[in-house]
């Protein structure tokens, strides 16, 4: 097990556990016709981010776990014999929050019998595992670490005659009651001006590309310890949640093997989302999307707000056009997969195209906060022309970049940690615009990446955008600490870069500016080690780096 980082930086709230390698740079091109990007020229080494490269939890003392560290474990209350379902694996601190400074795998099991269920892959402090049971009865789920146990009792039954739905729904249709199994064999639409109510327990299963429109309202009243339950009828996924212009509010939901319908392709990886919002608001509050053929919560025109999600091993975490979409206290991991393997497509965590505009014609700022982005075949955060702000984040493991930005709009990053990365932070392809690209980074720190700070990307495009870093540290990364080089000038970018009050190694910004010289002392929590270079240093008093 890896323990790169304690909680002290991130502050993940307790609320969201009581609540519940690969080549070119590709900032994602809006209109572009196939699913990769063919980007030559990078010279840039893929950084390896197999799940090998991190020990597994066996290797660590129990002594080293955080005091008083639980285990929380969530599923489904009841599944059919031999049917593939989600187990969700949380490490708590005694605070009651992931514990975000640790990484690695345990085993769940059957409790009874001792027989393996499948390994779950924990990344800082959170992950999750598709199992199966054979045979039905009461099984007890357990996953432990030392003396640390976790359990969760799950019914596998035959289900029972499900409802099954297809087509404008009304009357007692428009309540799944709880512990309700209903079977979508087609397209069910909630007609406007009702109101769709799911309760606890229920579990929905979806025919072949069969979707649930929403014309109407869905409100989803999950718990925790009985979520919502939307999957597949099969082994062929089904396709997803649309909502038209209309409003959905959904707590303790499960989303798993979805976005098969090819008809309702979105974004420019061409796969469905599970969920689709367009023109509307949604709030989604415990809500996790696992194991999906297509993309995780997505919209155009749309607001959201997630809040104590887990976002994994989708096509892409989340894909918005001209939204406004918040991010807290949430884990977005393994995009679509944390095999190793090199893979041409957009798997980034979330991608955002552009912003809402609000009433005064003014864009409205989308925001990632506290939150965590682990381990990924794309970026961690591509923004792509909206106006974003991103504070208390760590982007872990990304094959290209942990935060990517281009076209336009201002992108304000605070408190935010970015290693083993291709690139921690990146200012690409812009062009002359009102609302310019300009990337402002405030008490970041990038390392163990291929490039800290970057100016410029991967294409033979222009690059006009601006790149302002202060209170910032960029140390150990094996190419560059910071690296002005625009492909299409073959060169830097001069006047577009700033960097002031930092520690970022390089001969060029030593020295300069207030930039300190020398290389920092961190702690497990990648803060600076008291009294140690930089300490106190920064702008305001505080120390260089991440905010306590």
């Amino acid at each position: 097990m890896s323990r790169p980082a304690s909680n002290g930086w991130l502050l993940v709230v307790a609320a969201v556990a009581l609540a519940c390698g690969g080549g070119a740079g590709t900032d994602a091109v809006p209109g572009d016709d196939v699913p990769g990007l063919d980007t030559p020229g990078d010279t840039l080494e893929p950084v390896d981010t197999a799940p090998a490269d991190l020990p597994p939890l066996d290797d660590l003392a129990p002594d080293v776990l955080p005091p008083q560290a639980t285990l929380q474990l969530e599923a489904p209350g009841a599944v059919r014999p031999g049917e593939p379902f989600p187990v969700i694996v949380r490490l708590l601190t005694v605070e009651g929050a992931p514990d975000v400074a640790t990484s690695g795998t345990i085993t769940l099991e059957d409790a009874a019998t001792g027989a393996a269920l499948g390994d779950v892959r924990l990344w800082h402090g959170v992950g999750s595992v598709e199992a199966r049971v054979a045979s039905a009865g009461q099984v007890v789920l357990r996953a432990s670490v030392g003396p640390i146990v976790g359990t969760r009792t799950l019914t596998v039954q035959a289900a029972p005659s499900p409802r099954e739905l297809e087509g404008e729904l009304s009357g007692a249709d428009l309540a799944w009651g709880p512990g309700a199994a209903v079977r979508l064999v087609g397209d069910a639409i909630v007609p406007a001006g009702r109101t769709l109510t799911v309760a606890a327990g229920v579990t929905v299963r979806g025919t072949v590309a069969a979707n649930l429109i929403v014309r109407g309202h869905l409100v989803v009243e999950g718990t925790a310890d009985l979520p919502a339950w939307f999957t597949a009828d099969g082994d062929t996924p089904w396709g997803g949640v649309v909502h038209e212009a209309a409003p959905g509010t959904y707590a303790h939901a499960l989303f798993t093997r979805g976005g098969g319908d090819a008809a309702r392709q979105f974004g420019h990886s061409h796969s469905q989302p599970v969920l689709f919002v367009k023109q509307a608001t949604v709030t989604l509050d415990g809500v996790a999307f696992l194991d999906n053929a297509g993309k995780g919560p997505s919209g155009d025109r749309a607001t959201y707000v997630l809040t104590g999600g887990l976002v994994t091993r989708c096509d892409t975490g989340g894909e918005w056009e001209s939204s406004a979409v918040t991010v807290r206290d949430s884990w977005v991991l393994e995009m679509p997969s944390a095999d190793g393997q090199p893979a041409d497509d957009d798997n980034d965590g979330i991608y955002l195209h552009l912003s809402l505009p609000g009433a005064d014609g003014q864009p409205v700022a989308s925001r990632v906060e506290r939150s965590v982005f682990a381990v990924g075949k794309d970026d961690g955060i591509d923004q792509n022309g909206a106006t974003l702000v991103v504070q208390r984040v760590l982007l872990a493991g990304f094959a290209h970049e942990g935060l990517a930005t281009s076209n336009k709009g201002r992108v304000e990053a605070t408190s935010v940690l970015a290693t083993r990365c291709e690139q921690g932070f990146e200012v690409g392809y812009s062009a002359d615009d009102p609302d310019p690209l300009h990337l402002v980074l405030d008490h970041v720190v990038a390392t163990d990446n291929d490039v800290g700070f970057r100016l410029g990307d991967s294409y033979d495009k222009d690059v006009v955008g601006t790149l302002t870093v202060t209170n910032s540290i960029a140390t150990g990364n094996r190419l560059h600490n910071v690296w002005n080089h625009v492909n299409k000038l073959d060169g830097p970018l001069e006047g577009h870069l700033s960097i002031s009050t930092c520690m970022v190694d390089d001969s060029a910004w030593n020295g300069t500016n207030g930039n300190l010289p020398g290389t920092p002392t961190f702690d497990a929590s990648w803060h600076l080690v008291p009294g140690t270079t930089g300490t106190g240093a920064a702008s305001d008093g505080s120390d260089l780096g991440l905010l306590p």
